[in-house]
C-alpha cells in the first residue's frame, strides 16, 4: 500500500469518525452506517429502472450501476454539472443524463448557485442564478411509458414536495418500488408539508428508515405492486 493510499484510508477514517459524533439526526445516519444505508439492500436488479433526481456529481448513480447494474435515468438542471454528468456516462449506454429539474409542471425556473445546495427557491446566500428547465414528474414518467421504477432517488432542495405531492395525487407514486428522500427545510410549512407527505406515502409504501430532515427510504407494499 502506497503513501497515497495510506493517506486516504487514514482521512476516510478520520471522517467517518467525525461524522459519527455529530448530534441529532445526521449523526444517527452516519452512525446507523451513512451512505451505505443509500446502496445497500435496495430490491432492484439490473432489469430495473433507477431515476436519479438531484445527480450532482454523480455518486449515488455510479454506485447503484456498480452493484446492481441497473437502467438509470439521472436528473440535473445545473448545466456544468449536467455536461460533467454526460461526460461521465458517455461510454454507459444504460445511462440517461437529463439536463432539467423534476416538478409538478413543465416550464422553466431560476436556479440559485449555492455549491451542492442549489436550488429553485429563494435563498440570501445565492449570489446567482441561471434558467433552468424543469419538467412534470407525472407527464415525463407517462410520455416515456414507464410504469415501474425500482428506485427513484430524490435530493433536489426543496423540489421534492411537490413531486412527491404529485406523485401520490396522480397514483404514480404506486409504480416507485423504493424511494430514497432527502426533505429539506425550504419555510416555515416544510414540517407540515412533510408529514402530511408521509401519511399519503403510508397508504402504498412502507418505510424503512427515517432519519428526518436528512435521508428516509420507503418500499412499495406487496398488495400495490403491479400484476
Amino acid at each position: 500500500m502506497g503513501i497515497g493510499e495510506r493517506a486516504e484510508r487514514a482521512l476516510t477514517r478520520l471522517r467517518s469518525w467525525r461524522n459519527s459524533r455529530l448530534p441529532g439526526a445526521l449523526g444517527d445516519f452516519f452512525r446507523q452506517g451513512g451512505s451505505s444505508l443509500l446502496v445497500g439492500n435496495l430490491p432492484i436488479g439490473a432489469e430495473d429502472l433507477v431515476i436519479d433526481a438531484g445527480g450532482y456529481r454523480g455518486t449515488w448513480s455510479c454506485d447503484v450501476l456498480s452493484r446492481y447494474g441497473s437502467r438509470a435515468i439521472v436528473f440535473e438542471p445545473f448545466p456544468a454539472q449536467a455536461k460533467f454528468l454526460r461526460n461521465l456516462f458517455e461510454h454507459n449506454s444504460r445511462v440517461e443524463v437529463i439536463e432539467a429539474a423534476v416538478g409538478d409542471r413543465n416550464g422553466e425556473d431560476k436556479l440559485m448557485l449555492q455549491s451542492d445546495a442549489s436550488t429553485r427557491f429563494a435563498s440570501h446566500r445565492a449570489s446567482e442564478s441561471v434558467t433552468i428547465q424543469v419538467l412534470d414528474i407525472a407527464g415525463f414518467l407517462s410520455s416515456r411509458g414507464i410504469s415501474e421504477v425500482g428506485c427513484m432517488k430524490l435530493n433536489i432542495e426543496g423540489s421534492e414536495y411537490e413531486v412527491l405531492e404529485r406523485l401520490i395525487e396522480t397514483g404514480l407514486i404506486r409504480i416507485v418500488r423504493n424511494l430514497l428522500i432527502q426533505f429539506h427545510h425550504v419555510d416555515s410549512s416544510s414540517t407540515e408539508r412533510r408529514s402530511k407527505i408521509q401519511n399519503g406515502l403510508r397508504q402504498s409504501h412502507i418505510c424503512d428508515f427515517d432519519f428526518p430532515f436528512v435521508w428516509e427510504s420507503w418500499t412499495r407494499l406487496q398488495r400495490n405492486a403491479p400484476p
